[in-house]
């Protein structure tokens, strides 16, 4: 049996994600009961309106629903500056893509604050929290891609939720969950029936102070194995300023959690090489399918790319070893002034 030197402890119990003494960094396993970031200070070192606070908040809602060979990812992105929504499907099969991705004006993008009994929305996606309930329900109708969605999803699974820092008094969090889901997908003509026992979603709510110049790279997958097995991953290389000890990274087996140390994306022709330090991740992703976003307006900028693709290779802990085998998945790598 490897053994590896790696640890980042993960806390069981929370409540704000600001107390009297600042950010409450850490990794958790349980949600935040206050999501009170603008309670915090002074942000740049100087005391800052709240209004302020509020406009630099960067804020978004999204999910990736897996069913057999069938993938859709679903965003509501706040910016404060501009708004975004992605709506996509792929079929890794077929290879059959319906996207859309729209820049909007920030009120449009309604991102909920907390997941006790809120609601994210656009004019494409709405996603209702009921965590007190373990419950997350999920639509979109999408009309000019004909594409609708109507799924619950439940959040019976460990979470990964974290509190990241970015320098002094700004930070980043994000509740990553794991469900199984039911409902049903139509495209077009064609309904398809999503059961719990052949469906996997992530959904990860998002917040941040984050940098005028935001960047992070990003991958993640999921897949059920024919004995009922289940797992998936998470995998961030982002502007943490102590990655060692606070980062995004994990996976999951069957629903219980396992953390991961920072890695690094090597971004080739065609793949990317995704690893880090202690040889416990070591995964080629091989893009299928590219999906793009690039602007430019002087001080405001966004250079983002979301391909789809297949993940080979293995992740593993002291206590497990996952092999990947042409698992389904995305990335992304952002790149934003704004």
């Amino acid at each position: 049996m490897e053994v590896f030197n790696y640890h980042r402890k993960i806390q069981k119990q929370t409540n704000n994600i600001v107390d009297q003494h600042g950010f409450n960094h850490g990794a958790f396993s349980c949600e935040f009961k206050n999501l009170n970031f603008l309670d915090i200070k002074k942000v740049w070192n100087k005391k800052t309106p709240k209004w302020f606070k509020k406009f630099r908040l960067k804020e978004w809602q999204a999910f990736q629903l897996w069913h057999k060979e069938h993938f859709v990812f679903g965003a509501i992105y706040n910016a404060k500056i501009v708004g975004v929504s992605i709506v996509s499907y792929y079929n890794f099969k077929t290879g059959f893509k319906q996207h859309s991705i729209k820049t909007t004006l920030p009120f449009a993008q309604k991102v909920a604050w907390g997941l006790n009994n809120s609601r994210s929305k656009n004019n494409e996606i709405e996603i209702k929290n009921e965590i007190e309930l373990n419950r997350f329900t999920i639509k979109i109708d999408d009309r000019p891609n004909d594409l609708n969605l109507n799924i619950n999803a439940f959040h019976i699974t460990e979470p990964h939720v974290c509190c990241i820092p970015f320098g002094k008094n700004r930070a980043m969090y994000s509740h990553k969950a794991l469900m199984p889901c039911s409902g049903n997908l139509k495209i077009g003509n064609t309904t398809i029936n999503i059961g719990r026992n052949d469906s996997l979603l992530i959904l990860d709510d998002h917040k941040g102070f984050y940098p005028y110049k935001l960047k992070y790279n990003w991958a993640t997958g999921a897949w059920r194995k024919s004995d009922g097995e289940f797992y998936a991953f998470n995998l961030t290389e982002n502007q943490s300023i102590d990655s060692e000890n606070f980062n995004e990274n994990c996976f999951w087996v069957n629903g219980i959690l396992q953390v991961l140390p920072p890695v690094k994306f090597n971004f080739l022709s065609g793949k990317w090489i995704i690893t880090d330090a202690y040889g416990m991740v070591n995964l080629e992703f091989t893009i299928k399918s590219e999906n793009t976003l690039k602007s430019n307006f002087g001080l405001i900028k966004a250079n983002y790319k979301a391909p789809y693709g297949v993940f080979n290779g293995v992740i593993k802990n002291t206590k497990h070893t996952i092999r990947l085998n042409n698992v389904y998945g995305m990335g992304e790598i952002k790149r934003y002034s704004m």
